[in-house]
């Protein structure tokens, strides 16, 4: 998998050799490749916030409706197939 940060870091320590100034000016053109441009926007959110009660909804709903795909699951409380799953496999038993 791709570690862009180390990366970076292994081009910096790089500049610190003694190279020709082409390669230099190479390298450091690569690096300013390695960063995202930011937009500026992001989607609104439009899936209610988990709590403690929509979880015990979904869980319930679930225990109801065994045969209901997480994405039925998810349609019917406004969130994603995700956090249904998550849900019901217990991860938000004691954070949220």
């Amino acid at each position: 998998m791709a570690n862009i940060p180390r990366a970076r870091e292994i081009l910096t320590e790089a500049l610190e050799y003694n190279m020709d100034s082409e390669v230099r000016v190479r390298i450091e053109q690569a690096m300013q490749e390695m960063y995202r441009d930011f937009i500026g926007r992001k989607a609104p959110v439009t899936s209610m916030k988990m709590t403690p009660y929509l979880v015990r909804r979904i869980k319930a709903y679930a225990g109801e409706n065994p045969s209901a795909s997480y994405k039925a699951i998810a349609n019917h409380f406004n969130v994603n197939q995700g956090r249904v799953s998550e849900a019901l496999s217990g991860k938000y038993d004691e954070r949220v």
